[in-house]
């Protein structure tokens, strides 16, 4: 929990001070002690650029004295900033508090991980199959025997033979 104190009316009607920076951890809440030192007052806080740290954007109070305002931060937030802004008078006056998240680190991130077990991984089968093998024989023996003879449906058979001992050797190497 950090705590931010922010002043409304101390040096005037509807004048806001606000602590320039505000040092926050992922998971924390940031609690916003506000105090008012004159009448009451209608204040907005509003944050455009909060959500990747916050559900929180946008809050209406009316302050009579002095109220506490808690903004949770998400756990798993990243290390960044966001602008939180005070306005009173309906917009005439304005405070900017910037909030630097810094990165929460759990128990379990501190400890060291051992380095990495390298398993051997077997060696892939570089062998064929036997039925690759027999299929290109008999297109390299049906290729042969339509030079010679000239019938076209030793090619044929030949081309058919070459495509399915690719497709087997594909299908045996997945």
């Amino acid at each position: 929990m950090v705590q931010a104190a922010i002043d409304i009316n101390r040096r005037g009607i509807n004048s806001v001070e606000v602590p320039s920076r505000v040092e926050i951890s992922a998971g924390e809440t940031l609690v916003l002690d506000i105090v008012n030192h004159g009448p009451p007052v209608h204040l907005t806080l509003s944050s455009d650029n909060s959500a990747p740290f916050t559900e929180f954007f946008h809050e209406n109070l009316y302050l009579r004295e002095r109220q506490e305002f808690r903004i949770p931060l998400y756990e798993n937030a990243f290390e960044g900033s966001f602008d939180l802004a005070v306005i009173t008078g309906y917009g005439m006056h304005r405070g900017t508090l910037a909030v630097h998240v810094s990165r929460f680190v759990t128990k379990q991130e501190q400890v060291l991980e051992a380095p990495p077990v390298e398993v051997a991984s077997p060696e892939p089968d570089r062998s064929f199959p036997v039925l690759v093998v027999l299929l290109l024989l008999a297109a390299g023996m049906m290729y042969g025997a339509w030079m010679v003879e000239r019938v076209d449906i030793l090619n044929y058979g030949a081309v058919a033979a070459l495509s399915g001992a690719v497709l087997v050797a594909w299908l045996s190497r997945r």
